[in-house]
């Protein structure tokens, strides 16, 4: 089979067992649903929190697990990651100035965090953050890093809800998505 690149884990499994193992994780992720996560976001919230951000068209795209809601993998994520540049990144500034945000300095990147449900970065964990917005897509209306950098992010990290969130892409393209 080939299509996405996952991780050595699913790479190991034939057809049938990679679907079988899909499923497992899947039972598992359901299992534990509403666990660590306070408050969680569905796609009209997405949209309604990047109304009130009144980012500049141009200079952001979502990143991460909100971006797979937005593509209708997933139906909640625990917060809205979003990559800024330029305009953007000044607007988030902005609302630091003004005691809306608190800026906070990640591993990498410098942080905006707007209440308990939102972040914006001005980059993306040492990638280029001007090239993930570059090559960011239409998805609902809402300009998204591509789906494979959402996967090259989640094998990289490689957490639990990672390989969850991989299992789910894989079963919802279904090997339509070719190597990077």
């Amino acid at each position: 089979m080939r299509g996405l690149p996952l991780t050595g884990e699913l790479q190991r499994h034939g057809d049938d067992g990679l679907r079988l193992l899909l499923r497992q994780l899947l039972h598992a992720s359901i299992v534990r649903q509403g666990s660590g996560v306070d408050s969680l976001v569905n796609a009209t919230q997405i949209s309604e929190r990047l109304d009130e951000l009144q980012l500049p068209a141009g200079d952001y795209a979502v990143h991460s697990t909100a971006s797979l809601v937005l593509r209708g993998i997933l139906d909640e994520a625990g917060d809205l990651d979003i990559v800024c540049r330029r305009a953007a990144w000044e607007r988030a500034l902005e609302l630091v100035k003004h005691g809306a945000a608190k800026l906070m300095q990640g591993d990498v990147d410098q942080v905006v965090e707007v209440g308990d449900d939102v972040e914006l970065f001005d980059g993306w964990l040492g990638v280029d953050g001007n090239v993930l917005i570059d090559e960011a897509e239409l998805v609902a209306g809402v300009p998204c890093v591509t789906l494979a950098a959402v996967v090259k992010f989640k094998e990289q990290q490689g957490r639990p809800k990672d390989r969850e969130h991989l299992a789910r892409i894989l079963l919802a393209t279904e090997g339509l998505i070719e190597e990077r």
